[in-house]
Formats: structure tokens, C-alpha cells, sequence
């Protein structure tokens, strides 16, 4: 069974943001860590905190979760853009459920004095069958600086993506999802999505024998784009 995960951050939302990289010598260092998927069951979630790349998704609370005991959640970090991360849920199999709720946080594990990580845009989807009245999934973002909440809402497995003010690091992460027809469904995934950025806190003067490049930056330019994941 294939799962689709969408990428939400589509050619829409023109992200004037900046990746960081530094050129030391002849070399180029990206601020984020490889790239890869963890995926667990919700149980195992539940249990402990999941690190990837530099994200901690630390589980909260629940209703309804889990559907079954198969039940997955995957944790990715995009490998055609690291700065862009997903959670992905996905009901083994598909489930015909009326309403559930998960609550969680994601924190940016900075590692840089210098540099300073923070989330600039999130995304909330679902994969269902529709039918009316429609499947809806309400998400709440609630950032851990000033004006950084955003509330978005997935209508019948369609995405909403929305920029993030005030260069949150960490997110708490509020998910409510009901079906308006009987029976429920059936859905088969949602996912949160996250895109962040860098800004420079402070700069040493380097060494001559040490430092012989500079500070580069470059534009976001995200492509829309479907991403398939086999489990």
C-alpha cells in the first residue's frame, strides 16, 4: 500500500525566506542534517520523543488515536529541501472514524550559537474519500514567540499552507479532525508540514588559517510537486 504525501508548499506561496550555507575553504556546509523518514507505531510515539534532523516531535495528547494497533506515524525531513519537515499519520488500514484529536509539539534542536533556526511556514492535509457534508481537519500552530498562531483548516482532503510569523522555535500542535457522514471516512493519512529558516545571531572574526570563505545566501524557490512514500 502507497501513501501519498503532498508537498504544500507550492509555487502559491512565493517564500522571499533565505536557506544559510557557509563556505569554509572549498566546502559547503547545509544547516540542516541529512535527510531521512522515521517512521513508528503510535504506541512507540507515545513512549518516547522522535528526532529527526533537527526537529523533536514530542507526543501530547490524543482521542480516538490509535484507529489499530498498525497504525504509523512517519517523521521526514524532505530530501529535496532539509529545511522542509513532515509528520505524516497513517491509518493501517483506512479508517472509517468520526472524530479524533492529537495534540504534540515540535521544537528546532539549534546546534549553532551563531545561528538561529525558526519555523516559517506549516501546512495541515488529509488523504479521504470524500463525501458530504465534508471531511474537515482544523489544526492549530501556537508558537512559543508573539504573533506566531495559525489556525488552518483541511476541507475534503484539500491542503491549506499559510506563512508563520514571529520566528517561532518551538510549535505546539493542535489537531481536530471530524467526518460529517455515517460512518465516518474512510481516511487513510493527514500529515502537518513545516518549513523553516535561519537568521545569523552573531558573527566571531575568524581565524586567517582557519576561515577563508563567507556567509551565502540563497532563496526558497519551492516547486509544487507530489511526493510518494511506499511503507
Amino acid at each position: 500500500m502507497k501513501n501519498l504525501l503532498k508537498n504544500p508548499f507550492s509555487s502559491k506561496i512565493a517564500l522571499g525566506t533565505s536557506t544559510l550555507g557557509m563556505i569554509v575553504g572549498s566546502a559547503v556546509f547545509s544547516l540542516s542534517a541529512q535527510a531521512g523518514t522515521i517512521t513508528k507505531t503510535f504506541a512507540q510515539w507515545q513512549a518516547a520523543p522522535v528526532t529527526i534532523g533537527d526537529k523533536l516531535f514530542t507526543y501530547g495528547t490524543s482521542s480516538n488515536l490509535p484507529t489499530s494497533p498498525t497504525d504509523t506515524v512517519s517523521f521526514i525531513q524532505d530530501d529535496n529541501n532539509t529545511n522542509q519537515y513532515f509528520l505524516n499519520y497513517n491509518f493501517v488500514p483506512p479508517s472509517s472514524i468520526t472524530a479524533f484529536t492529537l495534540d504534540y509539539t515540535v521544537d528546532v534542536v539549534q546546534s549553532d550559537p551563531n545561528v538561529t533556526r525558526f519555523f516559517k511556514a506549516v501546512d495541515s492535509d488529509t488523504t479521504v474519500s470524500t463525501f458530504p457534508p465534508a471531511e474537515t481537519l482544523v489544526t492549530n500552530f501556537v508558537g512559543n514567540t508573539p504573533g506566531s498562531s495559525v489556525t488552518l483548516t483541511s476541507i475534503g482532503g484539500s491542503p491549506e499552507v499559510s506563512l508563520i510569523g514571529g520566528a517561532p522555535t518551538s510549535l505546539a500542535v493542535s489537531n481536530t479532525y471530524t467526518s460529517g457522514g455515517a460512518g465516518g471516512g474512510p481516511i487513510t493519512s493527514f500529515q502537518n508540514s513545516f518549513l523553516q529558516d535561519a537568521r545569523i545571531n552573531t558573527l566571531s572574526t575568524p581565524e586567517p588559517t582557519s576561515m577563508v570563505g563567507l556567509l551565502v545566501f540563497g532563496g526558497l524557490g519551492l516547486a509544487s510537486k507530489l511526493k510518494k512514500r511506499s511503507r
